[in-house]
């Protein structure tokens, strides 16, 4: 399969969208998460801002170290997937997410 075209998308733009869905996955496993909007707080537009939405150029170079936090006593770390994992248990223990 060929990729397609870049198709930009703004997770703010359409997230009105989906709003129905969520308070029907909300009914269907009786979560007792809050609406959309305050659910994701302003998550849709900060992803858009970290992903360039709306942007044709490239933004300027990003370079992340963790030696000086590490070298300051801050060493322990968790893996991102098991980080993942951890909140997203959490989230459904809370009924939160199904």
């Amino acid at each position: 399969m060929k990729p397609g075209k870049p198709i930009p998308l703004s997770l703010a733009k359409e997230f009105p969208n989906w709003v129905s869905s969520w308070d029907a996955l909300r009914r269907k496993h009786d979560l007792v998460s809050p609406d959309l909007a305050d659910f994701v707080g302003l998550s849709f537009q900060y992803a858009d801002y970290s992903m360039r939405y709306g942007q044709t150029e490239s933004g300027p170079p990003s370079i992340v170290s963790t030696v000086k936090i590490n070298r300051a006593g801050f060493t322990e770390m968790m893996d991102t997937e098991d980080m993942f994992r951890k909140w997203f248990k959490q989230a459904k223990d809370s009924r939160l997410l199904p």
